[in-house]
């Protein structure tokens, strides 16, 4: 650390503008967080364009100093007076990065209003914050929250350039970024989110282009009408019951589930084709998911392509369970890209093909070779067809 404040200094000495100042370290005595302090300090102090934080500790969290948005006098000397938002302004800033340090609500609101031409923020499991909220920054573009612990409870953005917004990890969730009208890619993951309030943020971006959402397990019936939506990802929401989607445009869609249960996705207009990730990393796969699995295939007209994992211990697979119940032909699909692995070593692959060959008949059937189980499954499914 000592050279490297010798050669900071040097550089502070002679008045150099900085264009990037990064700083990942661990810091293995907190009794030095004076020399970190410094160095944020002479960082803003040299007009620096990107700032990229990372300190780690043992003990305590470090926490950003708010004394670096303090008027500096025109000798460069700290004014020894209560802090104004007013009196200085760092007008080069315009990409900050703050990761697992603490930083509260009060030092965010110093960094808007002393650094007024952000563009990108990022701020990366840090402690301290339950509310974020963000106003005056004309110029933000991309703004990236990551919770720690969970602990964000209300997220407000007014920003009217905004293009790309991610929040993830949240217990109780309060979002608005209603504001952000030029948004065009927004990713929301592990969020407590509602039906209403996860509908009443995204009917409110006319450009949107990209849409995730990951792991929100509020969720149950949702309806996603975007005229420029292109890029649709829907990752675990293991609750969600429905999906109706009006895109035009969309071009990708992906969704993406590893437990025993499948929503309903609905799609009324959207061209391309649908793609479904499934990991059955489940106990038993037996004729009533298959049957699940058909009607999640015959839900709309789209081509369609299946990946499935299987991970499960047993498989059972009886028509005789059905009897009485009429079912349409079994979809016709582009794709099926069955992978066994193995941990389901030992289950019926002869059941397995059967049953998902009745849920579902693809023109291109794909297993991947390698393991000992992908192997049994194509010596099982070589067997089938010569019979």
């Amino acid at each position: 650390m000592n050279i490297v404040d010798k050669s900071f200094g040097r550089f502070h000495e002679h008045k150099f503008q900085l264009q990037k100042f990064k700083l990942h370290m661990i810091l293995v005595d907190f009794k030095l967080t004076s020399l970190v302090d410094k160095w944020i300090e002479w960082a803003f102090a040299h007009d620096a364009k990107e700032i990229d934080l990372v300190v780690i500790t043992k003990e305590k969290t470090y926490a950003l100093p708010r004394a670096t948005f303090v008027e500096q006098s025109t000798n460069g000397s700290k004014l020894e007076r209560a802090f104004s938002r007013s009196a200085v302004k760092f007008y080069s800033l315009q990409k900050l990065s703050l990761r697992e340090i603490c930083v509260n609500e009060e030092t965010i609101q110093d960094i808007i209003h002393t650094c007024p031409f952000i563009t990108d923020v990022d701020i990366i499991v840090c402690k301290g914050l339950k509310t974020v909220e963000i106003s005056k920054l004309p110029k933000l573009r991309y703004f990236n929250l990551i919770s720690h612990d969970r602990d964000v409870e209300c997220v407000k953005i007014e920003a009217p350039n905004l293009q790309y917004f991610r929040f993830s990890g949240s217990e109780q969730c309060l979002l608005d970024i209603t504001a952000c009208k030029d948004l065009k890619e927004l990713c929301l993951d592990d969020l407590n989110i509602t039906d209403q309030l996860f509908r009443f943020n995204v009917a409110r971006f006319p450009l949107l282009e990209g849409l995730v959402v990951s792991d929100c397990d509020m969720l149950r019936r949702i309806k996603i009408s975007a005229q420029k939506l292109r890029d649709l990802r829907i990752f675990g929401c293991q609750k969600l019951l429905d999906v109706e989607i009006d895109a035009p445009n969309l071009s990708f869609f992906q969704y993406f589930n590893n437990g025993d249960k499948m929503a309903k996705i609905f799609s009324k207009n959207a061209p391309c084709p649908l793609e479904f990730n499934l990991i059955l990393d489940i106990d038993r796969v037996d004729t009533q998911w298959l049957l699940k699995l058909r009607e999640l295939l015959l839900m709309s007209n789209q081509r369609k392509t299946l990946r499935i994992v299987v991970i499960c211990r047993e498989v059972t697979f009886n028509l005789e369970e059905l009897r009485g119940m009429s079912f349409p032909p079994p979809y016709e699909m582009e794709l099926l890209k069955l992978d066994v692995r193995n941990p389901a070593l030992l289950i019926d692959y002869t059941t397995l093909i059967d049953g998902l060959l009745w849920s579902c008949r693809p023109k291109i059937l794909s297993v991947p070779i390698g393991l000992e189980s992908q192997d049994k499954c194509i010596k099982v499914l070589c067997e089938k067809v010569l019979n």
